[in-house]
């Protein structure tokens, strides 16, 4: 992909464009994601949204006719400002904690930034497994562990987390969430899902964003970030895209 084909939404889209930052920063955060999601999906497909709230990955008319879509999440208020119809059924339940109902339902769950915010995390995936249909896919999109606003998010007080995600990074408050980062990097999460048919983890390197307050530690930082891909350094990535199939 040219400089030219890349979307130029957003601070580091226009920066990648400009040249001061890797190409890779041109490309939304969720292209792939969505992509692997949309080619998952299928008219009369059952799909279950782990983790979407307020914010469900697909709008109802972005679905293929006769898709059933369902919400699943620990706070029944996110699910209550979800826009209206967003869902066709709601399940209030932290991931990690077995639903029966739900068991062999799915042809397709998503989940979008969840992961790393769930304390039993392997429990979370052995739950989603078993609501697959045999043959139904994961698609997964979470946070590193060891990036380096992983480690700072791990060491920081909860309250000082915040206030920088909402303050610098310009999150609104009602999208931050305390984050855990269990099991959130390469070598756990290609043992986590060893019981799975198939995996296909890519890993992402996208953390400039929290460097964009000071020009020579964002230089500095995307040269470890370049050196981290380069060498393989998979359990260094910001971000993690899973495919996994039951």
């Amino acid at each position: 992909m040219t400089n030219a084909e890349i979307p130029t939404v957003g601070w580091s889209a226009q920066l990648a464009a400009a040249g001061r930052l890797p190409a890779r920063y041109g490309i939304p955060l969720d292209r792939d994601f969505r992509a692997l999601c949309e080619e998952a999906l299928a008219p009369g497909s059952v799909v279950l949204d782990v983790g979407s709230g307020r914010d469900p990955v697909f709008a109802h008319d972005e679905l293929p006719e006769g898709c059933r879509y369902v919400g699943l999440d620990i706070s029944a208020e996110e699910l209550e400002n979800a826009p209206d119809g967003a869902y066709d059924e709601v399940h209030v339940a932290d991931a990690a904690i077995r639903q029966d109902s739900l068991i062999g339902r799915f042809d397709l769950i998503i989940s979008w930034q969840v992961f790393e915010h769930i304390g039993d995390v392997d429990q979370a995936v052995e739950n989603l497994r078993l609501y697959l249909k045999e043959g139904g896919q994961l698609i997964a999109f979470l946070s590193g562990k060891y990036s380096a606003f992983g480690v700072a998010n791990q060491i920081l007080p909860e309250r000082v987390g915040h206030e920088v995600a909402h303050r610098i990074l310009k999150i609104p408050s009602h999208d931050v969430f305390p984050a855990r980062y269990r099991r959130c990097y390469a070598s756990a999460l290609q043992r986590l899902f060893s019981p799975w048919r198939s995996v296909e983890i890519r890993s992402m390197y996208r953390g400039a964003v929290y460097f964009r307050f000071f020009n020579p530690l964002l230089r500095a930082y995307v040269a470890y970030e370049n050196w981290a891909g380069r060498k393989g350094r998979d359990n260094l990535a910001t971000h993690y895209l899973i495919r996994a199939v039951r």
